[in-house]
């Protein structure tokens, strides 16, 4: 780079001190833009960006910049070639901050007591202005490429960014959108998208309602814009229909956080409300056969925004039940399905708000709606509902066909949740509220409730055993599954055992003792009686506490623990030292 001819192009520009100063005769600016032009191109090349900073050209240029925008934000003849030369004061600070932090301080330092020049006022002003053509256009995508990078992997500079940027900013994405089937305008779209996810964390909070709005009308639009990927076309391909992609991501992200992060956002409008999930619900059709690349991100993320619009505490979940019908009605996607079922779910306070639900979405139409979900995500908002409307009284309306479809969706979920963690505490919520409900017979008859009961272990073991221990017939082999599942705590006894869990715990080893035969009470006390042992001793540490729930373990430690020695006194052949170990236990607490 030739810095003295740079140098001497710019002298009556750089000269100038005031926005008065500036000279404004068409042929000079004319000159300036050309050779601005030729200064961001050697601001490519990384040595180039260090010299205009240790040369104090940068600090120049930052200056007249905001010169530049004063006068020409004021108006006049010159305006539009201001903004022209506005523009290409833009980019040289773009490439200059590309890959240099200290460029970037250089930036940040501009900032004065009434606020940063360009950030808090002029860049604002930009985004705001009218139009999406030459020179507003242009000067539009290089301010969104100036602030991207000033704040690119800096959390600190994305927090001061999002203080004034992001509004006007949606302000100039919803000009943008009007004309988002232009090339350019769409570039610039999607330029601005990004930006506005890398400040989606800080902005989301203050988000209001008509910017949400108007974002998740646009995330529509990109979808119905976006079309299948060819799976032959070349990956440089530059067809118009990645930049809706990529807007895509994007705009799923913003809305997302919006959605997730802002507490204080109103949806208490009925109207407006619905609306904003209708939206979302038509987002997921659009996108249903589609295919394009990172799909998954997207379909989940519209989900969730979906979800976290209905978990909101003003959001009036009750009156948007005709809309879910509708989609569980008409759609054909999953993960509409699945919204559908968050909204549902979400509606339901009390009894009545259960009967209204079932008597449109009968339990057995919410498992056939799960069975045909595939992603683990798809499963959360089924299972919340499955355990709000599942009692014992809806648990009698399923026939056999009904509770293997039941099982088999909760099967699949357990499974699921080995690798979806976030997954797990739900599947155990419903299934301990399904053992509660259901009939012990009901529950014996199936092998693949079994085989989740006792390979998830914990409270659910407890429950199922103390269920089967009143049917008649259970062969001993359902028995040992469920005790070595039970017993498996004392494998993670490092963490601890709640209260809660050894309440359950000591309730069904003391209820199978009491309901099952000599043979069953044999099989537990020979070949468990050293873990029965642990678990009476650890019990009995309790002994001083007074608290509720300490009261009640106790209390049903104390009945195990008579089981237990008046099935060693009704079975002689048991014998040895660990036998004794246990029964001195039992005595003790008793």
């Amino acid at each position: 780079m030739d810095y003295e001819e740079v140098l001497f192009g710019l002298k009556p520009v750089l000269n100038a001190q005031s926005a008065a100063e500036l000279p404004l005769e068409q042929a000079s600016l004319e000159r300036y833009c050309a050779v601005l032009e030729q200064l961001a191109v050697h601001l490519r090349a990384p040595a180039n960006r260090d010299l205009v900073r240790e040369s104090g050209l940068l600090r120049q240029l930052l200056r007249v910049q905001e010169l530049v925008f004063e006068a020409a934000l004021q108006g006049g003849s010159s305006s539009a070639t201001l903004l022209r030369l506005g523009s290409e004061l833009v980019r040289c600070a773009a490439n200059a901050m590309v890959d240099n932090d200290d460029n970037r301080r250089e930036f940040l330092g501009r900032a004065g007591a009434e606020g940063h020049p360009l950030l808090d006022h002029y860049v604002p002003k930009v985004f705001r202005l009218g139009g999406h053509h030459e020179p507003v256009g242009v000067l539009k995508m290089r301010t969104i490429a100036m602030v991207q990078n000033f704040c690119l992997d800096s959390r600190e500079y994305k927090q001061r960014c999002a203080r004034t940027v992001p509004s006007p900013l949606v302000a100039c994405l919803r000009e943008l959108g009007d004309a988002y089937m232009e090339e350019e305008v769409a570039l610039t779209l999607k330029l601005g998208l990004e930006l506005l996810e890398d400040l989606a964390d800080d902005y989301a909070p203050t988000a209001n309602l008509d910017e949400l709005e108007f974002l998740s009308s646009l995330l529509y639009r990109m979808a119905v814009a976006c079309e299948s990927a060819d799976p032959d076309a070349p990956e440089e391909s530059d067809a118009p229909e990645d930049v809706y992609v990529d807007a895509l991501q994007c705009l799923s992200g913003i809305v997302e956080a919006i959605a997730d992060k802002n507490d204080s956002l109103d949806l208490s409008d009925r109207e407006r409300s619905r609306e904003v999930q209708r939206v979302l619900f038509d987002v997921l059709d659009a996108l249903h056969g589609k295919e394009f690349p990172n799909k998954l991100i997207v379909m989940r993320r519209v989900t969730s925004c979906i979800g976290y619009v209905s978990a909101n505490e003003s959001c009036p979940n009750c009156h948007m039940r005709t809309l879910c019908y509708e989609v569980l009605e008409r759609s054909q996607d999953g993960y509409a399905l699945c919204g559908a079922l968050f909204v549902l779910s979400n509606s339901i306070s009390k009894r009545s708000d259960v009967d209204e639900v079932l008597a449109h979405v009968p339990l057995q139409r919410q498992v056939q709606v799960a069975h045909g979900f595939t992603d683990p995500v798809q499963f959360q908002s089924s299972l919340d509902l499955f355990r709000k409307c599942l009692n014992l009284v809806t648990a009698l309306t399923f026939g056999a066909d009904h509770q293997e479809a039941l099982f088999s969706v909760l099967r699949t979920c357990h499974d699921q949740a080995r690798y979806y963690t976030s997954l797990a505490p739900l599947v155990d919520s419903f299934l301990n509220k399904l053992l509660a409900v259901f009939p012990g017979a009901t529950l014996a008859a199936h092998r693949s409730l079994l085989d989740v009961v006792a390979e998830r272990g914990g409270i659910s073991a407890c429950l199922l055993l103390e269920k089967v221990s009143k049917v008649p017939g259970v062969p001993p082999e359902t028995f040992t599954r469920l005790l070595d599942a039970i017993f498996k705590f004392h494998d993670s006894a490092n963490d601890g055992v709640s209260l809660q869990h050894l309440f359950h715990i000591t309730r069904a080893l003391g209820v199978h003792l009491h309901d099952t035969g000599a043979r069953s009470g044999l099989l537990l006390l020979s070949h468990y009686s050293d873990k029965l042992t642990l678990l009476l001793t650890s019990v009995l540490s309790l002994r001083d506490k007074e608290d509720p729930a300490t009261t009640s373990v106790l209390n049903n430690a104390k009945f195990m623990a008579g089981m237990i020695w008046n099935t060693s006194q009704n079975n002689p052949d048991l014998q040895g030292q660990e036998m004794a170990d246990l029964l001195q236990a039992a005595k003790t607490l008793l």
